[in-house]
C-alpha cells in the first residue's frame, strides 16, 4: 500500500455516451436512484440483494468508481465480477458476489476474498478496510481485479480468473436496510504505454 493507482489509469478514456452505462438488473430488495446509483428498500436482515451492471466485459482493463459507506456494510457487502448466471437474491447472509459459482469479488465487511464460490486465505486489505469510496480495477486481459482509493494502492484482490468465462459483469451485493450504494464507470485503460516512434 501507499502506492499510487496503477500507471495505465491515468489514460483511461470513456464514451460520450458513459452516463447511460449502470445497472440493469437487480433484485426485488433494491430500487434504483438513477442508473448508476441504488438502494436496499427491503428491511429484511436475513436476505442478501445484488444489483449487476448493465455492460458486460470480455477484454481490457476497466475501471469503476464505487462509493459504499462503511455504515452500509454490515453484516456483509460485496463487490466484484460475475456472470449472468449468478442469482441477485438469495435468502441468508452472505456474501452473495465471490461466494456464488461464477463470481468473484470481496466481502467489503469481513475483508475476505472469494473466488468462484470458494473462500481465500487471508483479508484483503491486510490491515485495514477500503474506503468509503474506492476504484475497482477490472483487468480481463491478465485475469484479476486490483483495488485503490484517492490516497493509496490496495493491490490485486485476485487473480487467475478463467479466460473461458466472459463476459463478466461488475456487481455488488448489500444486506444492510437503507444502504446506499454507487458505481460508476470511468472508461478503458490503454494497455500498451510504450512511446510511438515515428517512422523515417
Amino acid at each position: 500500500m501507499g502506492q499510487f493507482a496503477p500507471y495505465w489509469t491515468y489514460t483511461a478514456m470513456t464514451r460520450t455516451n458513459y452516463w447511460t452505462h449502470g445497472f440493469t438488473e437487480f433484485s426485488n430488495g433494491i430500487k434504483l436512484i438513477c442508473p448508476s446509483t441504488l438502494v436496499r428498500h427491503s428491511d429484511q436482515t436475513a436476505d442478501t440483494d445484488g444489483a449487476r451492471w448493465g455492460q458486460g466485459i470480455t477484454s481490457g482493463r476497466h475501471v469503476f468508481e464505487i462509493i459504499f459507506p462503511n455504515h452500509c456494510r454490515k453484516p456483509h457487502a460485496s463487490v466484484g465480477i460475475a456472470t449472468k448466471e449468478v442469482p441477485l437474491y438469495i435468502r441468508n447472509v452472505t456474501n452473495l458476489i465471490g461466494g456464488s459459482k461464477g463470481s468473484w469479488g470481496i466481502d467489503l465487511q469481513t475483508r475476505k476474498v472469494s473466488s468462484n464460490g470458494n473462500s481465500k486465505k487471508g483479508l484483503f486489505p491486510a490491515f485495514k478496510s477500503l474506503p468509503d469510496q474506492f476504484y475497482m480495477c477490472v483487468d480481463l486481459d491478465l485475469g484479476c481485479l486490483e483495488f485503490w482509493s484517492a490516497e493509496e494502492s490496495f493491490g490485486e484482490a485476485l487473480s487467475s480468473i478463467p479466460p473461458d468465462v466472459r463476459p463478466l459483469y461488475p456487481s455488488v451485493s448489500v444486506c444492510h436496510p437503507g444502504a446506499v450504494v454507487g458505481m460508476v464507470y470511468r472508461g478503458k485503460g490503454k494497455t500498451n504505454l510504450k512511446p510511438i516512434r515515428k517512422k523515417r
